[in-house]
């Protein structure tokens, strides 16, 4: 039996979970700089090893303005965007998961940030309608991250999604979609859980692959293989 997981039951919480738009994180301030504290411990090449992280998944540099900045421009648009958040005892943030609606897959607007341009877009959605024709509105993950020193089992991994997912099936939606790189631990998920890989970022002109990944899959396929894991 996967760690944490109950037979024929959904993962027991092991933590306080807290879901959230982006617009009432912005309004809470003690939420929102926890929330900004955690960003950073898991994206910041330095400070996720402050927490026990041996190779930082991400080269990234980032500072409290900067995820701040990045929170306001996306609030800005008006999209539906939600957060569910994980807080420890001491109810700090260390983990989270970000994820909007749009009505239609080619809305989709969170790309890897050196491909962003139309025509990428476009045959990222095309792809994906090769493999999911069906498909119509979504739900988006932006960002998915465990601050390393609360990893642990399967389960803490699985409850950062189950509520965005609960959301989106009331909302009529039954798909959901993201990027993610191969060394990240989202991948690792994805291969367990059989999300189907829809597009590979790699260079047209040297027709090479990349690290980045587009990843779709059903909602309720994910909730089937939650069952099936919790049997095992």
């Amino acid at each position: 039996m996967v760690e944490g997981l109950s037979r024929d039951k959904e993962p027991k919480k092991t933590g306080n979970l807290k879901l959230v738009s982006l617009s009432e994180l912005l309004k809470n301030d003690s939420l929102l700089k926890s929330y900004i504290n955690c960003y950073i411990s898991v994206f910041d090449a330095n400070k996720s090893k402050e927490f026990g992280e041996d190779k930082s998944q991400w080269d990234e540099v980032w500072d409290e303005e900067k995820v701040l900045n990045m929170l306001m421009k996306i609030d800005s648009q008006g999209s539906d965007e939600y957060l569910n958040l994980f807080l420890n005892e001491q109810e700090e943030v260390v983990g989270f998961a970000h994820a909007y609606f749009v009505d239609n897959i080619g809305n989709i607007t969170d790309l890897p940030k050196n491909f962003k341009d139309d025509d990428i877009k476009k045959d990222v959605v095309e792809s994906a309608l090769r493999f999911f024709p069906d498909v119509d509105s979504v739900l988006a993950v932006r960002e998915f991250g465990m601050r390393a020193d609360n990893r642990g089992g399967l389960e803490k991994l699985i409850n950062l999604v189950v509520p965005l997912f609960k959301k989106a099936k009331l909302s009529g939606v039954n798909h959901f979609c993201f990027w993610t790189s191969k060394d990240s631990n989202l991948y690792k998920i994805s291969q367990l859980f059989g999300f189907t890989e829809v597009y590979n970022f790699g260079s047209k002109e040297q027709d090479n692959t990349s690290n980045l990944l587009y990843f779709v899959s059903s909602i309720d396929k994910f909730f089937e293989k939650v069952k099936e894991l919790s049997q095992k």
